[in-house]
C-alpha cells in the first residue's frame, strides 16, 4: 500500500495526478513524477548535476559501473519472478533498473533527487516517487527493493534499514551495495558525502538489528583492491575537501585500455569466487530478506 510519509496512514484515493490525506497532505503527480517530499530534494546535495550527467555518460562503458550490474541483476533474478515488483531507491542512471524491467520485473523507481528520475521518465519508466527514505511512502508494497551505493550518503542508516523493511511485502527481499572498508576511505567519498564505509560485519548486524535475514553478504571488486589502497594512501597524503565541478564531471575518466583489463580482471574475479565471495574487496553486497510471518 502507499502511505502518507506525514503521518502514515493509508492513502486510498487515488486521483490522475493527485492523492489526499484524512491528516489534510496533499501530494500530487507533476511531469509523471510523484512528488512526496519536493522540500527534500533541495537539502540533499551529495548528488550534484555534474556527477549523475558524468553517471549517465560512463553508465554504459565504465568496467566498475558494468559489473556491479552484472551481479546485482544476476542475483535479484535467482530470488524473484517475473512480474514481481521491485523498487529501485536512489536510481542513479536505471541501468540497473533497465536491465530488470528487461528481465521481465515491473520496476518503480523512486529517489529524493527529481534528475536521477528524469532519467527514467526519459526511459519510459512509469511509476516514479521522488520521496525521502526517512519517511517511507510504502507498506508491504514490494517483493523486493535495490538500495545501491545508497547507505552510506544516510547518517541515519539504521532507521533507514528499518524502513526498507516494511516496504517489503514479508517474505520480501533487499538488495544492497555500499563501499567496504573506512581504511580504503579516500577524497572520492569525501566529494560524494559519504558517512563511512562498510565491513561485512557492520551490514550484516545493520539488518539482523532489525530482524531481517541475512541470506547473503560477500566482498566484490576483490581484484581492483591494491588501487583502491593505493588510492586512499594518495588521499591520505594529498586531502581534498573542497571541490570543482570539473572534479564532478571527470570522475568516471579512464584510460580505455585500463578500463577493458579492469573489466576482464572483475569479471575472471566473479567466476573465481562464485560461491563464497572473496576474503576482501571494495564493495559489499548483501541480499536480506524480510520475516515472513
Amino acid at each position: 500500500m502507499i502511505i502518507c510519509p506525514e503521518c502514515t496512514a493509508r492513502l486510498d484515493h487515488q486521483h490522475p495526478f493527485l492523492w489526499k490525506c484524512a491528516c489534510g497532505a496533499k501530494y500530487e503527480k507533476k511531469d509523471n513524477i510523484w512528488w512526496f517530499a519536493e522540500d527534500s530534494e533541495f537539502t540533499f546535495e551529495d548528488h550534484t548535476e555534474e556527477s549523475i550527467q558524468a553517471l549517465k555518460e560512463n553508465v554504459g562503458n565504465h568496467f566498475w559501473l558494468l559489473e556491479r550490474k552484472r551481479i546485482v541483476v544476476s542475483a535479484v533474478q535467482r530470488y524473484l519472478e517475473r512480474g514481481d515488483q521491485f523498487l529501485d531507491v536512489g536510481v542513479g542512471a536505471c541501468d540497473i533498473a533497465s536491465d530488470l524491467r528487461m528481465a521481465g520485473l515491473d520496476v518503480l523507481l523512486g529517489d529524493v533527487q527529481s534528475q536521477s528520475l528524469q532519467i527514467g521518465k526519459d526511459l519510459s519508466f512509469e511509476n516514479l516517487f521522488q520521496f525521502d527514505l526517512y519517511k517511507p511512502i510504502f507498506r508491504d508494497h514490494v517483493e523486493g527493493i535495490g538500495v545501491f551505493d545508497v547507505l552510506e550518503h544516510l547518517d541515519d542508516d539504521q532507521n533507514v534499514v528499518a524502513n526498507l523493511l516494511q516496504m517489503v511485502v514479508p517474505g520480501g527481499y533487499i538488495f544492497v551495495t555500499v563501499p567496504a572498508f573506512q581504511s580504503l576511505w579516500n577524497n572520492r567519498d569525501v566529494m560524494e558525502k559519504h558517512k563511512r564505509r562498510y565491513r561485512r560485519s557492520q551490514l550484516e548486524q545493520l539488518f539482523q538489528s532489525q530482524g531481517a535475514d541475512v541470506l547473503s553478504c560477500r566482498y566484490i571488486f576483490f581484484s581492483i583492491s591494491p588501487l583502491l589502497a593505493l588510492r586512499a594512501l594518495v588521499s591520505r597524503l594529498w586531502t581534498k575537501n573542497s571541490f570543482q565541478l570539473e572534479d564532478y564531471r571527470s570522475q568516471f575518466n579512464i584510460n580505455p585500455v585500463v578500463n577493458n583489463l579492469l573489466g576482464r580482471l572483475t569479471r575472471a574475479e566473479e567466476r573465481c569466487f562464485r560461491r563464497k565471495g572473496p576474503p576482501f574487496g571494495g564493495s559489499l553486497f548483501l541480499i536480506a530478506q524480510r520475516a515472513k510471518h
